[in-house]
């Protein structure tokens, strides 16, 4: 009888064939995992199209509309005081309206003297609001109430300041008190308004010491995602960063004239025409987005170099503008897509204008950098040439391109 001999794995061999098919099977699984998880973050305005700058604008204005939508509204600010705040003791002193919000009541305040809750229309969101409005404002306390109306549940970051102590409930629930003395600045105080479906009620208590006495708050709901408009793009279009960093740029400065025309962004002390060498640099009341300023920019740039000797004929960048200008009549400020498109092409047209300066004839720029920073005058407002040596941060210098 003759006997076929078998080869019997050994357990080593039968290890390590199972540990590769449990490799193989955790990479299948783990780019399964991978490619779900990237279709199950992308918001539902995000929908990539066959061109970058096709998606990019449609997915930019899906976001604003997304963003408005979920927008909260707010109400006016109502401000009540003095209270007293002799000593500091007013910070730990629970005065009426921590118990109850009723603008209808009256109270008694410092010296005893009987006060009322004021609306205050003049009170602006993203300026330092002062409060030395009343009788007596030293060694006093005062509250600020406000409704804010969400459609939805939702997280709100906000900044606030204040001079001197803060202390914030919102909707009856304490969030955060600070027994602090300090000037009042926009940005000292940053935290998230957990938002209600429906209406919330926002309390400030501002205590006061002497000299000056304010508070501010800010917050920019409505605002796209760029970051996150841009990360999608950068996933679908890693060939064209080049591009998509023109885009990014070019979106940051037109979110940049929004908020100075909105007001939500503090404009320069030097943003007056006694210091502005060409006054279409500054912003006007007419302008409705950055469209209309970006194209008024752009016309007044074809004028300029038209004029310069050794200017090259620049009448296809005119009949550009024409066309722009045309668009710009046509398209109502509720065709988010539409003016998004005209915007970036004004972008478009101004860079071209720019590159046709005749001054433009050598292939070196010597430039000085510095940083943004918050020190005063080197906030970003002030020429940056003599601040080195001990004024110097990492990163500055004196730059050849």
């Amino acid at each position: 009888m003759k006997f076929t001999s078998l080869r019997v794995p050994s357990t080593v061999a039968l290890r390590q064939q199972t540990i590769r098919v449990n490799v193989i099977h955790c990479v299948v699984m783990g780019l399964a995992f991978a490619a779900a998880a990237c279709l199950a973050e992308d918001p539902a305005w995000y929908t990539r199209r066959a061109m970058l700058r096709e998606t990019f604008e449609s997915a930019y204005a899906a976001a604003g509309r997304s963003a408005r939508e979920s927008s909260p509204e707010y109400g006016p600010w109502h401000v009540i005081a003095p209270f007293p705040n002799a000593d500091g003791k007013g910070f730990e002193t629970a005065y009426p309206p921590e118990r109850e919000i009723n603008l209808a009541a009256e109270y008694p305040g410092a010296g005893n003297r009987p006060i009322r809750w004021q609306r205050r229309d003049d009170f602006r969101d993203g300026a330092v609001n002062n409060l030395k409005i009343f009788e007596t404002n030293d060694y006093v306390c005062a509250y600020l109430f406000r409704e804010i109306v969400s459609p939805t549940a939702q997280a709100l970051p906000v900044e606030l300041g204040s001079d001197d102590t803060i202390t914030i409930w919102l909707n009856g629930r304490r969030l955060l008190a600070n027994r602090v003395a300090r000037p009042c600045r926009l940005g000292d105080e940053r935290l998230v308004l957990p938002l209600q479906p429906g209406t919330n009620s926002l309390l400030l208590k501002i205590c006061q010491g002497n000299l000056w006495w304010g508070f501010a708050f800010a917050a920019q709901p409505g605002t796209p995602p760029l970051a996150r408009v841009m990360a999608l793009l950068r996933r679908d279009f890693p060939e064209q960063g080049a591009e998509i960093g023109l885009l990014e740029e070019s979106l940051a400065q037109a979110e940049r004239i929004e908020g100075l025309r909105s007001g939500l962004l503090k404009a320069s002390r030097f943003a007056t025409p006694e210091h502005a060498h060409r006054t279409e640099a500054l912003l006007r009341t007419e302008d409705r987005d950055a469209a209309d300023v970006t194209l008024r920019r752009v016309e007044a740039l074809l004028t300029d170099l038209r004029n310069m000797k050794g200017s090259r004929d620049l009448s296809a960048e005119a009949q550009s503008i024409a066309e722009l200008r045309r668009r710009c009549r046509e398209t109502p400020l509720s065709d988010l897509t539409g003016r998004l498109s005209l915007y970036l092409d004004c972008c478009e047209v101004r860079r071209r204008i720019a590159f046709a300066n005749p001054l433009l004839d050598f292939d070196r720029i010597l430039f000085v950098k510095h940083k943004k920073n918050g020190r005063q005058e080197l906030g970003g407002d002030h020429m940056a040439g003599q601040y080195y040596g001990i004024h110097a941060t990492k990163g500055e210098g004196l730059f050849v391109l």
